[in-house]
């Protein structure tokens, strides 16, 4: 994984997004800490390693196998690629 192509992509739709939107003035690290949070909870609902009350404890999908991608921009929903 080439994190410099994935760090520059990201800038790419990011400007796509603040400028089609009008968003240049607004204060979005608050929404991006948030977007991490839920990306991080709902990454620990699929590994479901923690939950050691439950008798199914295995991972919902086989990951070792995706080059997983998290996009965790606010103004999208989040995407496995």
């Amino acid at each position: 994984m080439n994190l410099t192509k994935l760090f520059e992509t990201q800038k790419q739709l990011d400007d796509r997004i603040i400028e089609k939107h009008g968003l240049q003035d607004m204060d979005r690290l608050p929404y991006l800490v948030l977007a991490l949070q839920v990306e991080l909870g709902e990454c620990a609902n699929e590994w479901r390693g923690f939950k050691y009350w439950s008798e199914d404890r295995e991972p919902r999908r086989d990951y070792s196998r995706l080059g997983l991608l998290i996009n965790i921009s606010p103004t999208h929903s989040s995407k496995i690629r």
